[in-house]
């Protein structure tokens, strides 16, 4: 007993023995991790059904052969991963391991990942220390509605864009308007966060397309799609990063998300941080409009965040948390994601998706 629990990589501060509750239907991976131990077997599978209980039960074994590594990061609270599995724990740490070749990753959303080799001696202390490099990415926000035509290009190009560009340099948000159908159904889903984008925007037609908060894109021309992100994804050079942590706890979806600053950001009184939730793969058998749609990503869900924005302080550091009941779409189909917009000049300095 007395075993950290991690669902699909991630600490549930609960240890074993213990049950976790309200987990989202669906597949899952459990582990479970103790210091000076080894786990049999590493990780096991669960398909998780509505209103069952499933059990798991590990084996833990007393490593014998042990030497002592210690992990630190900048910025810290990085995850750390041993052999290519989560640990359960953050930099800065220290992991008893077997002696022997080790390979030790850190990871931090916002941030590149690091990785490298150890070789860890028996009765020994090894330290390790890790810059870890901004994750800069542009993001793409696109106005549609289910019964706006041209808005069928639009997505198409989107869906184009998104399977011809490395995933790791943007983030899409799609959000739904009001007009031509006031009945859309993911416009109703979150009326008064919708209205807000369009009013800041301006917005009078659909589609339409916005990439880095300035550049306002035909978003049914695929060519002038890929130029301007090209173009603004070459010009991220702000030293500001946004890092974002998730987990769903009896049915209420909690976030934390800090900010770092490693440069004067200039125009900061103006600068807004904004948390949105996102949803892929829905499926409607029908189509919910007139354009004849049935397939969807990118589904603006709402804003976690205040949806004008959560103001930036002077601090290098800063540090926010949001929390809500959790909505009727599916959670592993969901994705957060983070920008901070200067709410003057309309720029995205950066973001970041989870």
């Amino acid at each position: 007993p007395g075993a950290l629990i991690l669902l699909d990589g991630a600490s549930t501060s609960k240890t074993t023995p213990d049950t976790l509750e309200e987990v989202p239907e669906g597949p899952h991976v459990i582990r479970v991790t103790l210091p000076e131990y080894t786990s049999d077997p590493e990780s096991i599978f669960v398909q998780v059904k509505r209103y069952a209980l499933h059990n798991v039960e590990f084996r833990l074994t007393k490593i014998r052969n042990i030497g002592d590594i210690a992990i630190a990061s900048t910025p810290d609270g990085a995850e750390i991963f041993l052999d290519g599995q989560p640990s359960g724990l953050l930099t800065p740490d220290t992991l008893q391991l077997e002696a022997g070749a080790h390979t030790i990753a850190v990871r931090k959303n916002g941030f590149a990942d690091s990785s490298f080799a150890v070789t860890v001696t028996r009765d020994s202390l090894t330290t390790v220390s890790v810059n870890m490099r901004i994750h800069q990415r542009v993001l793409l926000e696109g106005f549609a509605n289910v019964s706006c035509t041209p808005c069928v290009d639009a997505a198409h190009n989107l869906h184009a864009f998104r399977e011809n560009t490395p995933d790791d340099r943007f983030a899409i948000i799609e959000y739904y308007a009001n007009w031509p159908s006031p009945n859309d159904p993911f416009y109703k889903a979150a009326p008064q966060d919708v209205m807000q984008r369009v009013m800041f925007y301006g917005l009078t037609t659909l589609p339409s397309l916005y990439i880095s908060g300035v550049y306002g894109v035909d978003a049914t021309q695929y060519d002038n799609i890929n130029r301007t992100f090209d173009a603004a994804y070459a010009s991220l050079t702000k030293q500001t990063a946004i890092s974002l942590r998730k987990a769903l706890i009896d049915g209420e979806l909690r976030v934390d998300a800090e900010v770092y600053r490693f440069a004067p950001l200039p125009g900061i009184d103006d600068m807004r941080l904004f948390v949105a939730i996102i949803e892929d793969d829905i499926h409607f058998d029908q189509p919910p409009g007139s354009n004849g749609l049935k397939d969807f990503d990118f589904v603006f869900r709402g804003f976690i965040s205040d949806r004008r924005g959560d103001a930036l302080a002077g601090e290098e550091q800063q540090s926010f948390h949001y929390s809500a009941p959790w909505g009727n779409f599916n959670y592993a189909n969901s994705h957060l994601v983070a920008f901070i917009q200067n709410i003057s000049t309309f720029e995205i300095v950066q973001c970041t998706i989870l």
